[in-house]
C-alpha cells in the first residue's frame, strides 16, 4: 500500500498523473471485462454491455488524448471512472466472485484499479486568473475515493503550493461539501510600505496664526504665536526614511513585491541649509519661522532684549524684529518683515510689510499707529489707529480705535467687546458684544474698501496713461532732434544736450509707467478679492443702541439691544438674524 501511494505522489506533472490514471483505468477495465466475459450469464446484463462500451471509449480516448487539452482528458477520464462505478454497483451479486478475483481496495471494496485511477485524476481544481485563490470541487459520487492527502497532492500538481488552508480541505470531508467549489488556498497581497516624511522640530499648530482654544470654549489670543525662534544651526525639520513594505505571494508561489515607498525631499527654503549627512534642514543664522499660505517662511531676526526707548532709539530693519520688552510712546519700529512685541505697545508707531504680534496689548493714548500688510494680533487694542491688509484679532477688547482692515476683525475672548471708535473692514466682524450699555457711539463699516479701491484703480490708470503720454512725447522729441542734428555739418552742443535730456525723461517715464502698472495690477487683484468677501457682523451676546452698522452703503442704526445676532445686507436693507454658532 505504501509503495502504491508513493507511486501516486511521484508524478511531477498533472499531465503525467492524468495519463497514468487513464492507462490504469483502461487496463483495469479490460481485465475486469475479461473475467466477466467468461460467465455466459453476464453477457445478458445491461451493466456488462455498458462496461464494454466504456472500454471501447477508453481505447479511443487513449489514441487521441495527446491532441486534447489536459482538462478535457481529465474530465473524460473522470466521467468514465464514475460510469464504471455505477456499472459495478449494478452487477448481480453472484458476479462479485468474478470481481473478487481482482485486487480490491479493502476499505472501499472496489476494484483497486478504479480507486487508483480516480485518485490519479484527482479532484477538480480551479485557480483564479490572478492566482490569488484556488478552489477544489469533489462530486458526491467521488467523495469516498479521495483522502485529504489526495487533495493536497492534486493542488500541488496544479501548481498550488502556498497559502493552502488545511482546515478548509478537512471541511470538504467532515461537512461534507460536495458538488460545489470550496476555496482551499489564498494568496497574500503585498503590504505597501510607508513613504518617507518630514518631521518638524517645531509645532506647526503653535504658529498657525490661530488662537488657542480653551477648555471653557473660549479662545485665547494670549498664546497666539506668529513665530518660532531658532538659533543658528538649529534643526527646522528632519527626513524620516521610508519603511519597506511586506512581500506578498500567489497560491502558485510567485512573489508579489509591494510598491516602492517614496523618499521625502527637504524643501528649498531661504536662510536654511542641508546638514552634512543630508538628513536635516538647519537655519543658517538666528531667525524666526512663520507659516504663510501653508508654507514655511524663515526670516533673519533682529532680537532686542529690552524696551524700545532712548536706549535703543527707533528701529528700522530689513529683517524680522523680536522685542522682549515694551515699545514706549513716541518711538517707532519699522521692518520689511514681521514684528513681534512680547510686552505692551504704548503711543508708538509700528510699520511692517509682514504681520504684527503683540503679546500684551496696545495702550495707544491716541498716538499709537500700526500699519501692516499681514495680520495684527494682540491681547487688547485701546486708542490706536490700525491699518492692515490682513485681519485684526484681539483676545479681550477693542476700545476707541480707528481700524481699517482688508480682512476681518475679531474680539471673541473675555469680555470680547468692541466699544467706541470707527471700524472699517472688508471681511467678517465678530465679537461677544458690540457697543456699550451707556450707548457709546460705535461705527462698523463693511465693504467701503471696494469704492476706495475702485477710485484708486481709476487714479492709477490715469497716472499710467500720463506717463505713457510723456514717453510718447519724449520719443517724438528725440526723433525730431535727431533729424535736425543730421542737417548740421558740425555737432550742435545744444541739440546733443536736448537729446540727452529727452532720453533721461523718456527713461524716467517708462520706469514710472511700469511701477504704476504694477500698482494698478495689485489694486485690481485686491478689488476682485474684495468682491468675494462675505460681509457679516456677528455678536454672540449683544449689540447695544448707539452702534451704527453700514454694509456696502446701507446703514442701520441700532435702537434697542439685539441680543445674540447676525447682521447681513439683503437687497437695500440690513437684516438682523439670530446668532448661529459656526459648524
Amino acid at each position: 500500500m505504501v509503495n502504491r501511494e508513493s507511486q501516486h505522489n511521484a508524478f511531477k506533472s498533472r499531465a503525467e498523473a492524468i495519463q497514468s490514471g487513464l492507462n490504469r483505468l483502461s487496463e483495469g477495465l479490460s481485465e475486469l471485462n475479461d473475467k466477466l466475459r467468461r460467465d455466459p450469464s453476464v453477457k445478458l446484463t445491461a451493466a456488462f454491455v455498458e462496461l464494454e462500451d466504456i472500454n471501447g471509449f477508453l481505447n479511443t480516448l487513449n489514441l487521441i488524448s495527446e491532441t486534447m487539452p489536459e482538462d478535457r482528458v481529465r474530465e473524460a477520464g473522470v466521467n468514465a471512472a464514475n460510469s464504471i462505478v455505477k456499472c459495478v454497483r449494478k452487477l448481480p451479486t453472484h458476479l462479485n466472485v468474478k470481481i473478487s478475483g481482482m485486487e480490491v481496495d479493502p476499505k472501499l471494496n472496489f476494484p483497486l484499479f478504479l480507486v487508483d485511477a480516480i485518485r490519479l485524476f484527482g479532484p477538480a481544481v480551479r485557480v483564479s486568473n490572478d492566482e490569488m485563490r484556488a478552489w477544489v470541487m469533489i462530486r458526491s459520487e467521488e467523495l469516498d475515493f479521495f483522502r485529504i492527502e489526495d487533495v493536497k497532492t492534486e493542488l500541488a500538481r496544479n501548481g498550488v503550493i502556498q497559502g493552502v488552508e488545511p482546515s478548509s480541505i478537512e471541511k470538504i470531508f467532515t461537512t461534507p461539501c460536495c458538488d460545489r467549489e470550496i476555496c482551499v488556498a489564498n494568496g497574500k497581497e503585498p503590504v505597501p510600505g510607508v513613504n518617507g516624511r518630514l518631521k518638524y522640530e517645531i509645532s506647526i499648530e503653535d504658529i498657525s496664526h490661530a488662537p488657542k482654544l480653551l477648555e471653557n470654549g473660549n479662545v485665547s489670543f494670549k498664546d497666539i504665536r506668529l513665530f518660532e525662534y531658532l538659533t543658528e544651526n538649529a534643526v527646522l525639520m528632519r527626513l524620516i526614511p521610508p519603511t519597506p513594505g511586506q512581500l506578498g505571494y500567489t497560491v502558485t508561489g510567485k512573489t508579489l513585491n509591494p510598491p516602492k515607498p517614496l523618499e521625502a525631499q527637504l524643501p528649498d527654503i531661504a536662510f536654511t541649509k542641508t546638514s552634512a549627512d543630508g538628513t536635516c534642514l538647519q537655519v543658517v543664522q538666528d531667525c524666526c519661522v512663520t507659516i504663510k499660505n501653508g508654507k514655511f517662511n524663515v526670516q533673519p531676526m533682529l532680537h532686542i532684549t529690552s524696551n524700545i526707548s532712548y536706549t535703543t532709539g527707533n528701529i528700522d530693519s530689513d529683517v524680522a524684529v523680536v522685542i522682549d520688552g515694551d515699545v514706549l510712546t513716541d518711538f517707532s519700529v519699522k521692518s520689511n518683515m514681521d514684528i513681534h512685541v512680547k510686552g505692551v505697545v504704548e503711543g508708538a508707531r509700528l510699520e511692517t510689510k509682514g504681520g504684527i504680534s503683540i503679546g500684551s496689548g496696545v495702550q495707544g493714548k491716541d498716538k499709537a499707529r500700526l500699519e501692516a500688510n499681514g495680520d495684527v494680533a494682540a491681547k487688547f487694542f485701546s486708542q490706536a489707529v490700525i491699518d492692515t491688509l490682513g485681519k485684526v484679532m484681539a483676545e479681550s477688547e477693542i476700545i476707541h480705535c480707528k481700524i481699517w482692515a482688508g480682512g476681518g476683525v475679531e474680539a471673541s475672548g473675555k469680555p470680547g467687546c468692541i466699544i467706541g471708535g470707527v471700524l472699517e473692514a472688508d471681511g467678517e466682524v465678530k465679537a461677544n458684544v458690540i457697543g456699550s450699555e451707556i450707548g457709546e457711539p460705535t461705527i462698523v463699516r463693511l465693504g467701503g474698501r471696494i469704492a476706495q479701491i475702485a477710485e484708486a484703480i481709476e487714479q492709477t490708470r490715469k497716472k499710467v496713461a500720463e506717463q505713457e503720454a510723456v514717453a510718447d512725447q519724449c520719443e517724438n522729441m528725440i526723433e525730431s532732434l535727431t533729424a535736425q542734428k543730421s542737417n548740421f555739418r558740425e555737432p550742435s552742443k545744444e541739440i546733443e544736450e536736448a537729446i540727452q535730456k529727452a532720453s533721461s525723461l523718456l527713461e524716467n517715464a517708462r520706469h514710472n509707467a511700469i511701477e504704476m502698472q504694477s500698482e494698478y495690477d495689485d489694486l485690481q487683484i485686491q478689488y476682485d478679492e474684495a468682491l468675494k468677501q462675505t460681509r457679516v457682523v456677528k455678536a454672540k451676546k449683544n449689540i447695544w443702541p448707539g452702534v451704527e452698522i453700514e454694509i456696502q452703503g446701507v446703514v442701520l442704526k441700532i435702537l434697542k439691544p439685539t441680543g445674540p445676532a447676525m447682521l447681513l445686507k439683503q437687497g437695500d436693507r440690513i437684516q438682523i438674524y439670530p446668532w448661529r454658532d459656526e459648524e
